[in-house]
Formats: C-alpha cells, sequence, structure tokens
C-alpha cells in the first residue's frame, strides 16, 4: 500500500511523524542498473561505502526497502 493510500484511508494519521517517514522511505526503489553495478564492483574486488548525512535507522530501512542491504 502507498502513502497516499494510507493517507486516504486515515492510518497514516494515527502514526508518529517518525512513523510515517519510515513508511515513505519503506518505498524505495534502486535507481536503474545500481545493483548490477554493485554486482560487478562487488565481483572485480572493489571495496563498497556509503556516504550519507541520514541516520542508521533511515539508511538500513531505505536500503533493505530498495533491496540493496546485503550489498554493504
Amino acid at each position: 500500500m502507498d502513502v497516499l493510500s494510507l493517507l486516504a484511508d486515515g492510518f497514516a494519521t494515527s502514526l508518529s511523524p517518525f512513523n510515517l517517514f519510515i513508511v515513505v522511505i519503506g518505498e524505495s526503489k534502486p535507481a536503474e542498473g545500481a545493483e548490477e553495478l554493485l554486482v560487478e564492483l562487488l565481483k572485480q574486488g572493489s571495496k563498497i561505502g556509503l556516504l550519507t548525512r541520514n541516520n542508521a535507522i533511515n539508511i538500513e530501512v531505505t536500503l533493505k526497502a530498495a533491496g540493496l542491504y546485503d550489498y554493504f
């Protein structure tokens, strides 16, 4: 269910702003070719890192939702 549907159903109004944010980022999708690039870089022995100003919880939720968590 997307965030707009949650709002329309009144579900999101019962969530705290933090939980609503988690619902929103839980819909993350990777950029086209991102997973293939990570796979190829790791095959070549490259070290992969992530630089962000986000906090650890947001990073974990976003990467898991995008299906990229296990590459880091």
